[in-house]
């Protein structure tokens, strides 16, 4: 008994291990850790290039830092705003632009596979060369403005007084996961697709 035991054991880890969707699936924050550099002199130059995101702070010691960052800000009180309100916001506005891109590439070309059902497969497009056109056009360049000058969630005056709602957000990947993905741009791509042909 206890050696079928530690064999279903054993097999079960092999399982684990061999499965390529379990890493999609179980999101583990160790492996997806991102590293923050904050400096504000010129020996922080490396220490911030190296990192995923850099801080350079504008002070005392010059402006190699604020050059050599992907952010500067003027002084350190500065940087609670910066992580927990904007840093919030781009994580939503991120999430919600690529799930919003995928959605839009499945609902219109799905919907042109539909048709060639329809058609025979003739390669005639439901749609006319100007629509394409403009569908590249506008629904490429219109949600990057819209989603980016005015999607707030929740008012700076809140993100700053809970803190936690950034962790809920952002290191936890609340919005951008493979099961969310799946739902709210695979499913409902689909549906729409089927629904417009």
């Amino acid at each position: 008994m206890r050696q079928q035991n530690a064999n279903g054991k054993q097999a079960a880890g092999r399982w684990r291990l061999w499965n390529p969707l379990r890493r999609l699936l179980v999101h583990d924050n160790d492996s997806f850790m991102v590293t923050l550099a904050i400096g504000d002199g010129g020996n922080d130059i490396a220490m911030i290039q190296e990192s995923h995101v850099g801080i350079g702070i504008a002070g005392q010691e010059g402006l190699q830092a604020s050059r050599a960052a992907d952010f500067s800000i003027g002084q350190f009180r500065f940087l609670q705003r910066l992580l927990l309100v904007h840093g919030r916001w781009s994580y939503v506005r991120v999430s919600l632009f690529v799930m919003g891109t995928f959605y839009k590439c499945m609902a219109f070309y799905l919907t042109q596979l539909i048709y060639q059902f329809y058609s025979g497969f003739s390669g005639t497009s439901l749609f006319e060369s100007w629509t394409l056109s403009m569908y590249n056009t506008l629904f490429s360049i219109l949600p990057i403005m819209v989603v980016g000058v005015f999607e707030q969630d929740l008012r700076p005056d809140t993100l700053l007084e809970y803190p936690e709602l950034y962790r809920d957000m952002g290191p936890r990947n609340h919005l951008f996961t493979v099961p969310e993905f799946l739902r709210r741009v695979v499913v409902i791509g689909v549906l729409h697709s089927i629904i417009t042909a």
